[in-house]
C-alpha cells in the first residue's frame, strides 16, 4: 500500500513545476487590513541592482513570486507601497511567509486619509492596472520616472524599466514610443510628474489592446490630452545639491489632433553638474603623504521626439510614424595632487570629453481590433 502511495507521488510532482520554486505571502498593514497592489521586488543580496524577479500583491494582499528559474538562489526582497515604510528581509527561492507581513505606515508619508484615497485610486480590470497618479507623486519636483518607481510591479532602473521582469512598451497618449531605451528615460525624466492624470499598467500584451507585440504595456495618459485642437506647454524644472552640484532642465511638448491625424512634438534639454572630492593621508618614509583628489562631471544632454499616427478608415488601422534625435556631451574634470609634508610633489590634471548622438526612425502598420 505504501509503496502504491510512493508510486503515485512520484508520477504526480512532476506536473507541478513550481513545487518549492515560488516565494508566496501576504501583505497587511498594523490593523491587519490586506494591502493590494504593493510591489515585491526580488535582489541579487550581492549585488542590489540586479532584479531576479518581481510582482504586486493582489485581492486579499496575496503575493506570489515564480522563482523556477532560480530556486537555489537566496534572495532579498524589497516590498513597498506608497504611504507605508520600505520591508526588505533575505529568503530563500522557495520560502513561503506563515504570517502575514505587516507594512508600519510611513511617518513622512501619506495620512490615513490619504492612503485611503489611494486604495481607491487603483483599479484592476482584464489584467490592468489603472492608477490615479495624484496618488503616488510626493513633491512638487517629482518626474514621471519618480511615479513610475512607486508604481506597483514597476521596477526603474539607471538604464531599463521592467514590468514584473518583462521589458515594456511605453505608450503616451495613446502614442507608442519606439526610442531607445537611453533617450526614453531621459525623455520621462525631464517630464513634469504634475503633467500626468492617469497610469495603466499591462502586464501582459493581450489580443484586446493590440499596442504591441512586447509582453508588457505602461499607458501614460496626460492632463494636456484631448480630442481635437492643439496645445503647447513648457516647464523649466531644477534641483540643487550638495557642494553646488545641480541639475536643471526644460521641457517643451506641442500636441495637436485634427480628423484622422494626430501628433506629438517634444523637445528637451537636461544639463547636470556634479562634483566629488577625496583625500587620502599616510605615512611614507617618516613622511606624510597626502593626495588629494578633485573630480567634476558636466553633462548636457539634448533630445526631440516625434510622434504621428494616421487613421482613416480605408486603412481599417493606423499607420503610425515616429523620429528621435538624442546628443549626450558629457566632460569630466578630474585634479589629482600629491604632497609630502606640505610640499607639492606632483599635479595632475586631466578632462575627458564623451560626445554621443543617436538618431532613431520607426514607421509601422498597426491593424485595428477585430
Amino acid at each position: 500500500m505504501h509503496k502504491t502511495i510512493f508510486l503515485l507521488l512520484s508520477l504526480l510532482l512532476p506536473l507541478f513545476p513550481s513545487w518549492g520554486q515560488s516565494i508566496s505571502g501576504q501583505i497587511v498593514d498594523e490593523k491587519n487590513t490586506p494591502i493590494e497592489y504593493a510591489s515585491i521586488i526580488g535582489v541579487s543580496p550581492l549585488d542590489t541592482t540586479k532584479t531576479i524577479v518581481s510582482a504586486f500583491s493582489k485581492e486579499g494582499g496575496y503575493f506570489v513570486l515564480d522563482c523556477s528559474l532560480h530556486k537555489n538562489d537566496t534572495l532579498r526582497l524589497k516590498i513597498s507601497c506608497a504611504g507605508y515604510k520600505t520591508f526588505h528581509t533575505v529568503v530563500a527561492a522557495n520560502h513561503t511567509f506563515e504570517k502575514p507581513i505587516a507594512l508600519e505606515e510611513s511617518v513622512i508619508g501619506l495620512n490615513e486619509i490619504v492612503v485611503s484615497a489611494y486604495k481607491q485610486a487603483i483599479t484592476l480590470a482584464d489584467g490592468k492596472i489603472g492608477i490615479d497618479t495624484e496618488k503616488l507623486r510626493l513633491g512638487n519636483n517629482d518626474n514621471v520616472l519618480d511615479v513610475l518607481k512607486r508604481a506597483p510591479g514597476v521596477v526603474v532602473s539607471h538604464d531599463a524599466i521592467t514590468v514584473q521582469g518583462n521589458d515594456p512598451l511605453v505608450v503616451i497618449d495613446g502614442v507608442k514610443q519606439r526610442m531607445p531605451m537611453g533617450i526614453l528615460l531621459t525623455y520621462l525624466k525631464s517630464m513634469p510628474a504634475a503633467n500626468l492624470k492617469r497610469l495603466f499598467i499591462k502586464s501582459m500584451a493581450t489580443a484586446e489592446n493590440r499596442l504591441s507585440g512586447e509582453d508588457a504595456t505602461i499607458e501614460l495618459q496626460t492632463k494636456k490630452m484631448q480630442t481635437r485642437g492643439s496645445n503647447i506647454s513648457n516647464t523649466i524644472h531644477g534641483t540643487l545639491l550638495r557642494n553646488n552640484a545641480f541639475r536643471w532642465g526644460d521641457y517643451i511638448d506641442i500636441r495637436a489632433r485634427h480628423d484622422n491625424l494626430s501628433g506629438s512634438a517634444t523637445a528637451g534639454y537636461v544639463k547636470s553638474k556634479l562634483k566629488s572630492e577625496e583625500e587620502e593621508r599616510f605615512p611614507y618614509e617618516q613622511h606624510e603623504k597626502l593626495i588629494n583628489q578633485k573630480a567634476t562631471r558636466d553633462k548636457d544632454a539634448y533630445f526631440g521626439v516625434l510622434n504621428m499616427s494616421w487613421m482613416p478608415s480605408f486603412l481599417k488601422g493606423s499607420l503610425n510614424y515616429f523620429v528621435s534625435y538624442y546628443v549626450d556631451d558629457s566632460r569630466r574634470k578630474g585634479k589629482e595632487a600629491y604632497n609630502t609634508d606640505a610640499v607639492l610633489d606632483k599635479l595632475t590634471e586631466r578632462e575627458i570629453n564623451d560626445w554621443t548622438d543617436l538618431l532613431s526612425t520607426n514607421i509601422e502598420y498597426l491593424s485595428a481590433d477585430t
